[in-house]
C-alpha cells in the first residue's frame, strides 16, 4: 500500500510541476508565483531529481502540443487553456484542457506507467473525455474531443479522438 501511495504522490508532483512550468512558459503565471509553487513542491517528501526531469519532459510536450494547436488555428487564440481542471465536485480530472469554438483537447500526464499507453485502450481517458465534455461542451461546436496521454518517463505521448456522442452513449450505458 505504501508503494501505491508513493507512486500516486510522484504522479501528482510531476503533474502539478509540469503544468506550473508550462504555465510559466506560456506566460499564464508570473515567475514569482511559479517560484512560490516550486519552493512548496520541492519540500514535499516525494520530490526528487526524477520528478524534476519528468516534469521538464512533460512541460515540453504540453508546450509543443499547445503550440501545434495554436498554429492549426481552430479558434484556440480566442479559446482558453485550463490547467488542472476540476469537475463539478472539485476533483482534478486531468492536467490540461484546451477549449476553442471548434475543439476540445484533454491532456493527461501518466508518469509512472512503464508500458506504452494507447489512448483508445486507457479507460481513464474515456472518463476524462466524459468529464471534459460535461464541463466544456457548451463552449464549443465540436462533435469530437482530442485526447492525449503524455508519458514523460518513456519520452512519448499518444493521441486519439473520441466522438462526443460515443462518449456520452458509453457513460449512459454505464449508468443504466
Amino acid at each position: 500500500m505504501k508503494c501505491d501511495f508513493g507512486i500516486k504522490l510522484k504522479e501528482e508532483l510531476i503533474g502539478g510541476l509540469s503544468t506550473s512550468k508550462a504555465a510559466l512558459e506560456m506566460e499564464l503565471i508570473s515567475e514569482d508565483k511559479y517560484n512560490i509553487f516550486y519552493d512548496r513542491v520541492s519540500r514535499k517528501s516525494g520530490f526528487s531529481d526524477y520528478v524534476e526531469k519528468a516534469s521538464d519532459v512533460a512541460c515540453a510536450q504540453i508546450c509543443c502540443l499547445v503550440g501545434i494547436e495554436m498554429e492549426k488555428g481552430d479558434g484556440y487564440k480566442e479559446g482558453k487553456i485550463i490547467l488542472n481542471p476540476t469537475d463539478k465536485n472539485g476533483n482534478r480530472f486531468c492536467d490540461v484542457i484546451m477549449v476553442s469554438k471548434k475543439n476540445i483537447h484533454a491532456m493527461k500526464i501518466v508518469s509512472m506507467e512503464c508500458d506504452f499507453i494507447e489512448v483508445d485502450e486507457y479507460e481513464e481517458m474515456m472518463e476524462i473525455a466524459y468529464k471534459a465534455v460535461d464541463e466544456y461542451l457548451c463552449e464549443t461546436s465540436s462533435n469530437s474531443i482530442d485526447l492525449t496521454v503524455i508519458q514523460p518517463n518513456l519520452l512519448t505521448s499518444s493521441s486519439g479522438t473520441a466522438n462526443v456522442d460515443d462518449v456520452l452513449d458509453a457513460f449512459d450505458k454505464l449508468l443504466f
